[in-house]
């Protein structure tokens, strides 16, 4: 089973997969700075890295919500009104694309 998850991270596209994982240690570091902060060990610094990984959390959220609206769009153009698939066009990938030297 651990093959087919390695295998589908592996494969084009699937470091979304990845993406709650990150998240979660995003999290975890947040937790941490916010920690050391009302402590008082190094106190500017840890304000700082607090931001800057609260901010990567939200930031990941929103791609996360924006690829996944993306990837909604995309399924429902290529069925027609008809209920019939039609092919979305998209660029020729580099085996198929004609070289020119």
């Amino acid at each position: 089973m651990s093959g087919g998850f390695i295998q589908q991270i592996l494969s084009p596209g699937g470091g979304f997969l990845l993406i709650p994982f990150t998240r979660a240690v995003i999290c975890c570091l947040f937790l941490t700075t916010v920690s050391v902060f009302a402590l008082g060990v190094a106190r500017i610094h840890m304000f700082i890295l607090s931001f800057l990984s609260a901010g990567m959390w939200f930031a990941l959220g929103l791609f996360q919500r924006e690829y996944s609206k993306a990837m909604q769009s995309e399924i429902t153009d290529t069925t027609s009104t008809s209920g019939k698939k039609v092919p979305v066009k998209r660029a020729p990938s580099v085996s198929n694309a004609k070289r020119e030297d």
